[in-house]
């Protein structure tokens, strides 16, 4: 038998309301089915009662549900209480509702000569409809992560660039100060004598 914990990730795939065996017109039992996502199993579980009657909300395998259910065969009468071993707890009410629940899913079928037995269902199709919804809600699931890791990959891209390197300014050196040219005087030219020499006229 596989045990499920009501801690264990499950994805819903289906919530829906359903009737009592004993008031099937009146919708007063809320049961959900999901698929667990590290065993993508089905699970099924009641989830509300808005009249009168505890129950457990435990997360019960579908196809734990089917071993129980095929072995009677076909058309061959039993009753909810096949499914109490399935239960931790021991409610008096969890087999009724959760037969309440297969019965709005097709999973069973009512028993003319008595209202509150069953038999068997269309097993086959029950199975490929909850493949069909587990694609759905997985087809939804799957671009919202995307978009979530999204972000994240970008984050970790940018936290691994290293910072450019700044390259020091090369220190200026100080400009030399022109020394002072010291302007040499002109030397003073001696005068020269002059050649000429006066003659007495006769």
């Amino acid at each position: 038998m596989t045990i499920a914990s009501n801690d264990s990730p499950h994805r819903i795939i289906k919530t829906a309301p359903c009737g009592k065996i004993c008031t099937p017109d009146e919708p007063e039992l809320t049961y959900e089915i999901s698929q667990h996502i590290e065993s993508n199993a089905f699970f099924i579980r009641i989830t509300d009662n808005t009249s009168g009657g505890f129950f457990s909300n435990q997360w019960i395998p579908i196809e734990d549900i089917i071993g129980c259910i095929e072995e009677y065969g076909p058309g061959l009468p039993f009753k909810a209480l096949i499914f109490k071993p399935l239960y931790e707890s021991t409610g008096a009410n969890n087999h009724g509702f959760l037969a309440a629940a297969l019965r709005s899913e097709g999973l069973l079928l009512p028993y003319e000569k008595g209202i509150y037995s069953h038999t068997q269902g269309d097993v086959v199709n029950f199975r490929k409809a909850q493949i069909e919804l587990a694609k759905v809600e997985l087809a939804k699931v799957e671009p919202a992560n995307a978009a979530m890791a999204k972000p994240k990959a970008k984050s970790k891209a940018v936290s691994k660039k290293k910072a450019p390197k700044t390259k020091a300014k090369p220190k200026a050196t100080p400009k030399a100060k022109p020394k002072a040219v010291s302007k040499a005087k002109p030397k003073a030219t001696p005068k020269k004598e002059s050649s000429i020499y006066c003659q007495d006229t006769a």
